[in-house]
């Protein structure tokens, strides 16, 4: 059977014009080359050289295969290059989810950064709540997402987490009545104020109930949005939520809104990096799986997002 040793060797005699030069520089003895010479010519079922007083030299056939040869070895010999471009460089769709919380802070600097490392990545990225984020990965129309509490989330076997950070969550208001000046405010406090939450079962709302419960405190929940937007809006007129400072870094700059600590018990969530198995083997998916993450330790050790790494 025609192997690469053979191809080389043919394109070798054809450059040397020899047999015996060819050998030479090929290192093998010149019997051993006439040898796979003649067994290249049986498996192509006809002779590719000329033999005269000057050397050897490859007639129409051999030409034409030279060419071809020729061709086939220089792809062989950039396999290395490839691959190690491809390393460099990777290339492909990659589809990450961000939680609205996290958005407003990570997604712009994170597709800069990707575009700047990686041009041949095309980044999608999909805005939503965890709950949201965490179904579409394990239908496989993500690659990565960040989450929160996974524990709160029906997460299959398909899902690898990455415990990132835990952030405080905090009163968000206006500043107003029984908040005003307040250092920080108990949890029981909630009870006797007017909050907008995220719908349930979003994460979020999802853990003030489960709280609220074991503290036998009712909830005052006026209204249910999935809008971190529209949630901002109600605050300024008068309502009240919980969030992290991630997402409120514009509003508390400019004094339109107050956060204020949760104590008793001190309110808190864990953020998670996920990736599905299948997706995560994507050289694309691993490079941005590893600049998220990257991303996000900058972002905490720098003060760009209040937080406590894991």
């Amino acid at each position: 059977m025609m192997n690469l040793k053979q191809l080389r060797y043919f394109v070798r005699i054809a450059e040397c014009g020899s047999l015996s030069k060819a050998a030479d520089e090929l290192g093998i003895a010149q019997p051993a080359l006439s040898q796979q010479l003649r067994a290249l010519e049986d498996e192509l079922g006809g002779e590719l050289v000329t033999r005269h007083s000057r050397g050897i030299a490859p007639n129409d056939l051999g030409t034409m295969l030279l060419s071809h040869f020729g061709t086939i070895l220089n792809e062989i010999d950039r396999t290395p290059l490839l691959v190690q471009d491809l390393t460099r460089n990777p290339t492909g769709e990659v589809r990450l989810g961000v939680t609205t919380t996290a958005a407003r802070a990570l997604t712009a600097p994170l597709v800069a950064k990707v575009h700047e490392s990686y041009p041949g990545i095309t980044l999608h990225v999909v805005e939503a709540m965890s709950g949201s984020l965490s179904q579409s990965l394990q239908r496989g129309s993500l690659d990565l997402s960040i989450l929160y509490e996974p524990k709160l989330l029906e997460l299959d076997d398909g899902v690898d987490l990455m415990p990132m950070l835990t952030e405080d969550l905090f009163l968000i208001s206006r500043n107003k009545g029984i908040v005003k000046n307040r250092k920080a405010v108990p949890f029981s406090l909630l009870e006797e104020l007017q909050l907008v939450l995220p719908c349930y079962p979003n994460v979020l709302t999802k853990l003030l109930y489960e709280l609220a419960a074991k503290r036998e405190i009712k909830l005052n929940v006026k209204f249910e949005i999935d809008s971190l937007s529209s949630i901002i809006e109600l605050v300024n007129a008068d309502f009240c939520t919980v969030l992290p400072l991630v997402c409120l870094g514009r509003e508390i700059e400019e004094g339109r809104v107050t956060a204020t600590p949760i104590t008793d018990p001190r309110v808190s969530w864990s953020v998670h990096v996920a990736a599905a198995r299948k997706g995560v083997r994507s050289r694309a998916v691993r490079a941005v799986h590893k600049l998220l993450i990257e991303m996000v330790n900058e972002m905490v050790e720098g003060g760009a997002w209040p937080a406590r790494l894991l």
